[in-house]
């Protein structure tokens, strides 16, 4: 009996290492490359996109991720005015090359 429990309990767990689950700032930084607008994106297109790409994205953890990475000095996120974000200009022409090269975005934002 304890096997047959066991493996029930392994069968429920999510699969480890073949999940390909992203961070909030991968999402942010793709959906930023995907929108590309001169001015910056807003906090809903940001949502609609990355809801759009990584359907485990979760909207409340978003809001809270996008400000800290807004608010963190080293962050490649800037924050236009209060709903509004952009890419660094020096990340974002670098950040374009190396995915025209193949690169992924994960490999990009690391």
């Amino acid at each position: 009996m304890n096997k047959s429990t066991k493996t029930a309990k392994a069968d429920n767990s999510p699969a480890k290492g073949g999940s390909s689950k992203h961070t909030y700032n991968e999402m942010v930084v793709s959906a930023l490359l995907t929108l590309n607008e001169r001015g910056g994106s807003s906090r809903q297109a940001l949502w609609k996109c990355v809801s759009a790409k990584f359907p485990e994205a979760d909207y409340k953890q978003f809001i809270v991720r996008l400000k800290k990475l807004a608010e963190n000095p080293a962050s490649h996120i800037v924050r236009v005015n209060s709903a509004t974000f952009k890419l660094a200009q020096s990340f974002k022409e670098k950040a374009k090359k190396r995915i025209a090269n193949g690169e992924s975005v994960k490999r990009v934002v690391n």
